[in-house]
């Protein structure tokens, strides 16, 4: 299974469908692959479980997890961050797990040995007057780039909006 990272860009933070592609590819990975969807953001309509805590990872099998805002997660201390990694890593290998990670940008705010393990990124470009979806993915595996459709047309994105609130705070996390 794979790690997927999704970013904006550092100019435009807010509103550019990072959580909107997460929630099409957990629903993609739902209901093509059976898998269950794992989420620290809520998601709606469909089975789900929210994710309070990164421990949740350990064990998990045939699942989709969803890391809204990862730096949350991560904390400052650089222990939490590789037990964190290592999760992410070893059982997204192992377990058929595919997880998916939001961060603004992918800065220092996702550090370098998760970035190292990311399979996939995409930078999402939403436009809000036309609710087309393009999805700009970059294949770190050196496969072929057209994993995903590179448009997502408003009346697909238009019906995902109904399984997440956009404006829910994401929580904090401070202790692994």
């Amino acid at each position: 299974m794979a790690v997927w990272g999704i970013a904006g860009t550092p100019l435009k933070k807010l509103g550019t469908g990072k959580t909107l592609s997460a929630i099409y590819l957990a629903l993609l990975f739902h209901k093509k692959a059976g898998l269950h969807i794992v989420s620290n953001i809520h998601i709606y309509g469909v089975p789900y479980t929210l994710m309070t805590h990164p421990r949740q990872l350990i064990g998990l099998k045939n699942s989709v997890v969803i890391i809204d805002d990862i730096y949350r997660f991560m904390g400052g201390r650089d222990s939490s961050v590789r037990k964190l990694c290592n999760i992410i890593a070893g059982e997204s290998r192992k377990s058929r797990l595919e997880v998916i990670y939001i961060s603004s940008v992918l800065t220092d705010m996702v550090k370098r040995t998760l970035r190292r393990h990311t399979d996939y990124y995409i930078i999402p470009e939403f436009n809000k007057k036309t609710r087309v979806l393009k999805l700009n993915v970059v294949n770190q595996l050196g496969g072929p780039e057209r994993i995903l459709p590179s448009h997502l047309p408003g009346q697909i994105t238009t019906q995902l909006f109904k399984y997440y609130n956009t404006r829910e705070p994401v929580p904090i996390i401070t202790d692994f």
